[in-house]
């Protein structure tokens, strides 16, 4: 499958979705129904967004946020955030470097061009459309923990 027919399919899909709830929500007899379920539910519906509101884990987070051991965790995070991010800026700048090299504005020589350091992930082209579902499978997994880490910060 094409990436863009797969987009396409998953654009068309939310599509159908979106249009369908806009539908039951605006009719007289099943809106009122749906409304009640859906705030009943802590449920919100909006475009290209589905949210849940839970405050069943509280109890859990605020235990875990009163370990003592988390103080450190998060001081650690702040030093890898800090020394990452170095490291990024650094990378970054390495890549429009060498970007800039490669366009051949400065030298009157012809070079090859080099390796790129950096490279960006489109699936499709050089991600197989077959292993989009570990990358998006990484980040739901990544949002969730990074979320929980807010919630726990928090209490």
């Amino acid at each position: 499958m094409l990436p863009t027919t797969f987009f396409a399919v998953i654009l068309a899909g939310w599509s159908i979705f979106h249009l369908l709830h806009n539908f039951v929500i605006s009719n007289d007899y099943l809106g009122p129904i749906v409304d009640r379920f859906l705030e009943k539910n802590n449920i919100f519906i909006t475009p290209l967004q589905i949210r849940y509101f839970s405050r069943k884990f509280n109890r859990f987070l605020a235990h875990f946020g009163r370990w003592r051991h988390l103080k450190g965790w998060f001081d650690a995070g702040i030093l890898f955030g800090a020394i990452a991010m170095l490291g990024s800026t650094i990378l970054l700048f390495h890549t429009l470097v060498r970007s800039v090299i490669d366009l051949n504005i400065f030298f009157v020589q012809p070079s090859a061009p080099s390796t790129p350091v950096l490279t960006v992930i489109v699936p499709g082209v050089n991600l197989p459309i077959n292993d989009i579902w570990y990358l998006l499978a990484s980040i739901l997994l990544s949002g969730i923990l990074h979320e929980m880490g807010h919630a726990v910060a928090a209490t």
